[in-house]
């Protein structure tokens, strides 16, 4: 067996390089220093003045926005109220025309029965008339109303007289024609 140390095969060792110290650089810069935080008075200040006006002036737009929403709710409740006395005049003026409508017919039926009853003045007998309408009722209360014409004061009309002569000769001799 072969000699485990051969000479010919003997290790070569790589040199080790012996390290070589390289001189540390020193900074030439001083180290940073952190800034300190003193406090400030005119920054701070400065500061508090800017963040307290804006506040003042988020504040100063929420108050008119919200006052212009008010007002725009002042507004609808003031068409709210509009429409509300629209709705009622409405109803106040269909009542109103209901109302016409009944004494219309009220008016148109009843005027027929006073005219075949023998009413002489139908508007006025339409006034007087209750609401049942009770024609023979009223007749017998206003007789005047109801009856015939037979002149414009209600008596035979006179004319002239039938002996002409006569009367002629009484005229001509009261005038001393005669």
């Amino acid at each position: 067996m072969e000699d485990p140390k051969d000479p010919k095969e003997e290790p070569t060792e790589e040199p080790k390089e012996e390290p070589t110290e390289e001189p540390k650089e020193e900074p030439t810069e001083e180290p940073k220093e952190e800034p300190k935080h003193e406090p400030n008075d005119e920054k701070a200040s400065a500061k508090y003045r800017q963040q307290r006006d804006e506040a003042r002036k988020a504040l100063d737009d929420q108050q008119k926005a919200l006052s212009e929403l008010q007002d725009k709710i002042k507004g609808l409740e003031a068409s709210d109220t509009k429409v509300k006395e629209l709705q009622e005049q409405i109803e106040h003026m269909n009542e109103q025309a209901t109302e016409a409508k009944k004494q219309a017919e009220f008016a148109r039926v009843n005027s027929a029965r006073l005219a075949t009853a023998g009413c002489v003045d139908v508007d006025l007998a339409l006034k007087l008339l209750d609401e049942n309408g009770d024609v023979d009722g009223l007749k017998d209360e206003k007789p005047y109303l109801f009856g015939t014409v037979k002149g414009s004061t209600g008596l035979k009309p006179v004319g002239a007289s039938q002996n002409t002569e006569a009367t002629l000769h009484k005229a001509r001799k009261a005038a001393g024609l005669e």
